[in-house]
């Protein structure tokens, strides 16, 4: 039964992306003045959303750019998408340690 199949994956992603959101917008919006929060939450949604909608419309383009020019072969996209999807992870992954090295030597 292919619930059963997707059951783990999407458990595990629920609960990385659960264990990254609550941290991200406390330590974002930490520093923001009571008086200016609603704003700055604001400005900090409208990025992620900005963010997810550019993703997403990213790897769903390549993801059906390569199923159509592979003739239907799903596995195929999937992987092309997966790797797209693994290269904006990496490219945060290396902004961020930039932007923490530079918060170090500033200090």
């Amino acid at each position: 039964h292919v619930g059963w199949a997707v059951l783990l994956p999407l458990l595990l992603a629920g609960l990385g992306g659960g264990s990254v959101i609550a941290p991200n917008q406390t330590l974002t919006l930490a520093a923001v003045p009571p008086a200016q929060g609603g704003s700055a939450g604001g400005v900090l949604q409208t990025g992620q959303r900005i963010g997810s909608a550019t993703g997403i419309a990213v790897v769903g383009s390549v993801f059906f750019s390569d199923l159509t020019a592979g003739g239907g072969d799903w596995a195929a996209a999937f992987r092309q998408s997966l790797g797209v999807s693994v290269a904006f992870v990496v490219l945060a992954l290396a902004v961020a340690l930039v932007d923490l090295r530079a918060r170090r030597h500033a200090t």
